[in-house]
């Protein structure tokens, strides 16, 4: 990967580090591509062989070498490693997050932790004349990169009247329902993208289907004016909460399907057209649907 690639390193606590500048810049970037996938397997009675049922992406290993240029004196050196080791600690909170700046200028982010890197192992001649050359280790436990710009799509209100809907209601239907219709959204990534759906009061019910999949969502508890509940799919983190990040996920029926509930790259739906619709019962002048996602790749 050509050094000239500008490189970001945030920390959960907002301080931030850009690569290439003046004096430091950042070297021989490693696994950046696909991550390791280990695979279920099941064998049958006097099987050769096995047959796979599914697969799991896993963790991915992320290095870098850091570079940085003479100092000026040994106290400046000492000032640098100083800096560094600060920037780095594991106790800012959270993830890091690497962010990649593309040739056309596109973007792609990961979150990282780091694993191994600053412990400056001796070398008199760095120390000498005060550059530092250190090897990091970063490990990603959500190997996905994904687009740092938050797409949002919230879709106007159409007459409930004409719907033809592609299940059954538990509740009778007529004009008080609004339909709220993302139609198509060409999704251009190369793995899942797990929305954040949020839904402003007032209603009395929301069903939120996924076309192509044919999986749905279900909040059975109404709410009013100003109120509003958002529902996140993302495996691990899943949850539903009101507007004062108080959980509500009782509101969501036993037969939604959370954990499927994507938008899904080709040609796990054909062409990576993924619609998605929402039918609102008793909607008012401030009902809103919002869908709100990061488009995700498997790899750069």
């Amino acid at each position: 990967m050509p050094e000239q690639l500008v490189h970001s390193l945030k920390s959960a606590d907002g301080k931030q580090k850009f690569f290439p500048v003046a004096d430091q810049f950042l070297t021989l970037p490693g696994g950046y591509g696909l991550p390791p996938v280990e695979y279920n397997v099941w064998r049958g009675y006097k099987q050769s062989g096995a047959t796979v049922i599914d697969y799991e992406v896993q963790p991915r290993s992320i290095q870098v070498e850091l570079n940085k240029k003479a100092a000026c004196g040994i106290q400046q050196y000492w000032d640098e490693r100083a800096r560094l080791v600060d920037f780095l600690r594991p106790n800012r909170g959270g993830a890091f997050l690497l962010t990649l700046t593309l040739p056309d200028l596109t973007q792609r982010s990961i979150r990282v932790y780091l694993e191994s890197g600053l412990e400056f192992a001796p070398d008199p001649s760095l120390i000498v004349n005060g550059s530092i050359r250190e090897r990091l280790s970063f490990i990603a436990y959500e190997p996905f990169w994904f687009d740092p710009l938050t797409t949002h799509i919230e879709p106007a209100k159409s007459d409930g009247t004409a719907w033809v809907l592609p299940f059954q209601l538990p509740f009778a239907l007529d004009i008080r329902g609004g339909k709220y219709d993302t139609t198509a959204i060409a999704y251009p990534g190369t793995w899942r993208a797990y929305p954040t759906i949020t839904v402003y009061g007032a209603y009395t019910n929301v069903t939120i289907y996924h076309k192509q999949k044919g999986i749905r969502l279900q909040l059975n508890v109404g709410i009013s004016t100003g109120q509003r509940r958002v529902i996140t799919t993302a495996p691990g983190i899943a949850s539903v909460v009101d507007e004062n990040g108080i959980t509500r996920f009782g509101e969501l029926s036993h037969d939604s399907d959370l954990t499927g509930f994507a938008l899904y790259p080709a040609p796990e739906v054909p062409d990576g057209l993924n619609q998605i619709v929402a039918y609102i019962i008793n909607p008012s002048a401030t009902t809103r649907f919002v869908v709100s996602f990061n488009t995700q790749y498997i790899g750069i």
